[in-house]
């Protein structure tokens, strides 16, 4: 685990959370805290009603078995998860490709520390590391697989195009961006996209909207990904399902206008867009 003390005030990519957990992701209470990391992981277990699963990493998981199902020669060698908090969608990429290098990022201190303590923890090698998703310290072409899971929403919307030609700078040809969000206003019937704006505005979430307004094909490719790369998924949940009945499902095309889409609901289903480089 690496922290950067240059980082320790982070800037806007966490500074916008502070609505979210009193206190944010990033106060430090005292030298080398974790407080949090564990407040995140103790408020996220009760505000998802047991839809995350019990380690509360059902998003993680569902997508990295689609992907391992779905693409059955792609063996990625380097895995990177973009503001992964404490770790809860970073370690299963590690449980599904257990040769794969997993790295973490997070621009949070205590939820690095309580991260690499939890994965320790479980015996899970996960490489966690302090940075800016606008601004990555790897090299190019240095990952198979770039991730994030319901982080590009909690971002200025100025910052999103930053982000995604990050990850297409350190994605190796052939490799492949995959980002779990909300989905997109234009996908959707006026009802769930009304619905999604009234829980954005009342749950305080300031870039909600924003986001949800954006054509996903569009900032894609303008990130340098070419236009017939472009992909979108809704997976169904692994934890909801279970093993079989989720491998029948996934040969199905879901449909994004869906009450089920998003939503914390029974069968919840994840909403996935990226490319391919």
């Amino acid at each position: 685990m690496r922290l950067d003390p240059a980082l320790a005030i982070p800037r806007s990519v966490s500074a916008v959370d502070i609505h979210l957990m009193p206190g944010s992701y990033h106060t430090e209470y005292v030298p080398d805290d974790v407080t949090m990391g564990c407040v995140y992981d103790e408020r996220l277990r009760l505000s998802t009603f047991g839809l995350f699963g019990p380690d509360l990493g059902d998003i993680g998981r569902s997508i990295a078995k689609f992907v391992a199902t779905r693409f059955t020669n792609f063996a990625p060698a380097r895995i990177l998860d973009l503001g992964c908090t404490v770790g809860h969608n970073t370690l299963p990429w590690k449980e599904t490709f257990p040769k794969a290098e997993v790295h973490g990022i997070d621009v949070s201190p205590p939820c690095l520390r309580y991260a690499h303590a939890r994965a320790r923890e479980r015996g899970v090698a996960i490489h966690f590391e302090q940075m800016n998703a606008c601004a990555l310290q790897y090299p190019d072409e240095s990952f198979d697989v770039v991730f994030s899971s319901m982080f590009l929403h909690e971002i200025p919307k100025k910052e999103i195009p930053l982000v995604l030609r990050e990850a297409f700078r350190v994605l190796r040809p052939g490799g492949l961006m995959l980002h779990m969000e909300l989905p997109p206003a234009n996908q959707l019937s006026p009802w769930d996209s009304f619905y999604l704006d009234w829980d954005g505005h009342y749950n305080n979430e300031p870039f909600y909207r924003s986001f949800r307004a954006l054509d996903l094909q569009t900032i894609v490719t303008d990130a340098g990904f070419a236009t017939d790369r472009y992909c979108q998924h809704v997976i169904p949940s692994w934890h909801a399902l279970g093993s079989k009945q989720w491998r029948q499902a996934i040969d199905h095309v879901l449909p994004v206008n869906d009450e089920r889409t998003g939503r914390l609901t029974t069968g919840i289903r994840w909403f996935v867009f990226g490319a391919k480089k």
